[in-house]
């Protein structure tokens, strides 16, 4: 591949004008007989008076036949028609197609007559479209415009200032069949440039979005070119979006729920732009800090999956916004806690507490999550700190005097009812013992009946603790005498809430 000025006997033929003339924006369908080596000439007029495209970049594009992958042909541009010396050329390898750019815009190149080749590096022959862009469209924040099947490039006129990002995007509509190239020429790369001296280039199939990006820098306030190439012959219409604004937007995860036992999460959407015509157009999401998915259509809501098997935990959905130019937005982020069992309580500390409430309870166990709900038998506990995954700290309710059971809630379930989950409000009672005697060495087994009572109860023969105490429910102990000399003592039962008042009902003789 190269490119170069034709031989001297192609210059001798061209004193004989053997140009074709290129009418402004009227694509030319051109065939070569497989085999074959050529050199075409032409000529287009940027003359005000009889040309047209002055004032604006103009293109001539050159676009390989469906025979491209194999036809190498390429362009340069002359400034006279004897084809004897160079302002720019064009010679990319197949299947990139070849364009050349004169920039018409004041104080740049004359609005004169130029001579643009197509000459074969090889001898396979085949076809090829050409096509003089006649400039005459600024590109503003959003340019709508179409190609038929036979149009080979489209060029725009955009005002980019010094010192400044700017951002292109090529969005197609439903149908268009089209594979483009996007690329943009800076002023400031001279007057006559190949498609070599894009300062952004892209190429993409039909569907996906063109994008590209430039930072001006040093370069003055001037207005640079935009080019479209129609690759494949393709149809239908397009929006050109030019920004330098970045969107910024929000997600929220179910509705904002602190956790959830589902692996499909509902996400709440929402993105702006700061350039009026220039929307949001895509988004892309990571989960959990794996590598963001491709950018997709920007819907207010979407939903996600987390991976098969996910261990409960933190989940955090990450996604980044991308307005029509492509300029993408720094992250929006949301996290909710993945509860898979339900939670299950192993202690409560302490276990009772003053029927005012106000005590503060820490509950210990497994698949607790944020925004568990707790209850103190049928009241529900308004103050609640979740800490981990097996710890709650929860401020007791008021209740009446007995013994309940906490329940713990998640969006996974309720935790099953265990002697690990009762609290005694208010201090015990004991209303009946049985026996009511036994032997000063101890030893007796004693039933106590009361209320209140709670797995970790103390109990007392007198002043002496009992050897052993069983819970049997909250309303019933079961306690070994310890040894004690004769006489009548009271059996007392002590919980975090206080203990028991004597009464003639608990009373056991040694």
């Amino acid at each position: 591949m190269r490119s170069g000025l034709p031989s001297a006997r192609a210059q001798d033929l061209c004193y004989a004008d053997c140009f074709t003339a290129l009418s402004p924006n009227s694509p030319l369908s051109i065939f070569r007989a497989g085999g074959s080596s050529f050199t075409d000439f032409y000529s287009f007029s940027m003359d005000p008076n009889t040309g047209s495209g002055s004032n604006f970049w103009d293109v001539v594009g050159l676009r390989l036949g469906s025979d491209g992958s194999s036809v190498d042909d390429d362009t340069f541009l002359a400034p006279n028609r004897y084809y004897n010396s160079s302002l720019t050329s064009s010679a990319q390898s197949p299947p990139r197609n070849d364009y050349v750019l004169v920039n018409g815009n004041s104080g740049h190149a004359p609005d004169t007559v130029y001579f643009p080749q197509v000459h074969s590096f090889s001898s396979v022959g085949g076809s090829y479209s050409i096509e003089w862009g006649s400039g005459h469209i600024v590109a503003g924040t959003s340019t709508a415009d179409s190609m038929a099947p036979a149009d080979v490039a489209r060029v725009y006129d955009s005002f980019l200032s010094t010192g400044t990002k700017y951002y292109f995007g090529l969005h197609r509509t439903s149908g268009n069949t089209s594979n483009y190239t996007l690329a943009l020429h800076s002023a400031s790369r001279g007057s006559y440039q190949g498609r070599s001296s894009a300062v952004a280039d892209s190429t993409g199939a039909p569907g996906s979005p063109l994008l590209i990006s430039y930072t001006t820098g040093a370069d003055p306030s001037q207005f640079d070119g935009v080019v479209v190439m129609n690759n494949n012959g393709g149809s239908g219409g397009y929006t050109l979006y030019r920004d330098t604004a970045v969107p910024s937007g929000t997600v929220t995860i179910d509705g904002g729920a602190a956790s959830t036992a589902n692996t499909t999460l509902s996400l709440a959407l929402s993105a702006t732009n700061p350039t009026a015509g220039d929307p949001v157009t895509d988004m892309a999401i990571s989960i959990n800090g794996k590598p963001y998915g491709a950018f997709k259509k920007y819907t207010p809501s979407t939903t996600v999956h987390l991976s098969s098997g996910s261990s409960e935990g933190v989940k955090t959905v990450a996604v980044e916004f991308q307005n029509g130019a492509g300029a993408v937005s720094a992250p929006a982020t949301a996290t909710i806690y993945l509860v898979t069992s339900p939670p299950a309580i192993s202690s409560v500390s302490p276990d009772a507490g003053s029927t005012s409430g106000g005590t503060a309870v820490t509950i210990k166990g497994a698949h607790f999550a944020p925004g568990s709900t707790v209850k103190f038998g049928s009241t529900v506990a308004t103050t609640v700190t979740f800490v981990s995954g097996s710890r709650l700290n929860v401020v007791a309710p008021a209740h009446s005097a007995g013994t309940v059971r906490i329940e713990v809630i998640t969006p996974a379930g309720t935790s099953s009812a265990t002697n690990s989950d009762l609290y005694a409000y208010g201090a015990p009672t004991v209303t009946s013992i049985s026996p009511n005697s036994g032997p000063t060495g101890g030893g007796t087994t004693v039933t106590i009946h009361g209320t209140g009572f709670v797995p970790d109860a103390t109990v007392t023969f007198g002043a002496h603790a009992a050897s052993s105490v069983i819970f049997v429910s909250a309303t019933e102990v079961q306690a070994v005498s310890p040894a004690h000399a004769a006489g009548s003592v009271h059996i007392t039962v002590t919980t975090a809430a206080g203990t028991s008042p004597t009464t003639s009902a608990d009373r056991f003789t040694y």
